[in-house]
């Protein structure tokens, strides 16, 4: 299978099989750990934004380990640190707080 490079936007990324995975395993990950729930948006707050983030992680010999896929909220930092510490995205349960995520 030739290398697929990261991509800069969803329907860039939905076009390749092995980001659209990533894309269901993270979608998966955010389910089975309640990360939000979706709850009406209080009259007087703002919608969070949120985006896909897209990395390729390389093994040691420098082959294409897995592909990776964040969900995230618009204008919020992205950490992407070692494996053997967690990747940092900022909750979405507290966000302008709101208390939870506000659609």
């Amino acid at each position: 299978m030739a290398q697929v490079a990261e991509p800069s936007s969803f329907p860039e990324a939905a076009q390749h099989h092995v980001w659209v995975k990533a894309m269901v395993e993270e979608h998966s990950a955010i389910m089975t750990n309640d990360v939000w729930e979706v709850v009406l948006r209080p009259k007087d707050k703002s919608v969070v934004g949120s985006r896909w983030i897209y990395k390729i992680k390389y093994a040691t010999n420098e082959s294409v380990e897995k592909y990776k896929a964040r969900f995230v909220a618009k204008g919020t930092p992205y950490w992407n640190l070692s494996e053997t510490q967690t990747t940092l995205i900022w909750s979405l349960h507290h966000y302008q707080g709101c208390g939870r995520q506000c659609i």
